[in-house]
């Protein structure tokens, strides 16, 4: 398979279920390419600056208790909160 064509399988292989995922590789393709432009260290950076933000916006709400390190360069793009006694069903 390449980005121009693809070749089938011969038989018997040829007459499996299914379809060979031939966009979603072409895709991932794509998507690899564009977060390499970006790069991975701007990306984490503005990761963190987001999660900064949420956390500022959370913790200023009475009754949001915000989980993790305070510091927001020590932070990951998850953040873990509680409000009140609330309890997840």
């Amino acid at each position: 398979m390449t980005p121009e064509s693809y070749k089938l399988a011969s038989s018997p292989r040829r007459f499996e279920a299914g379809t060979p995922a031939i966009a979603e590789a072409i895709g991932l393709g794509a998507s690899i390419d564009y977060l390499q432009k970006l790069g991975m260290e701007a990306i984490a950076e503005h990761e963190r600056r987001i999660a900064h933000a949420i956390y500022r916006g959370l913790s200023s709400i009475k009754g949001v208790r915000v989980f993790g390190p305070e510091d927001w360069r020590l932070r990951t793009g998850i953040l873990s909160f509680c409000v009140g006694n609330m309890n997840s069903p």
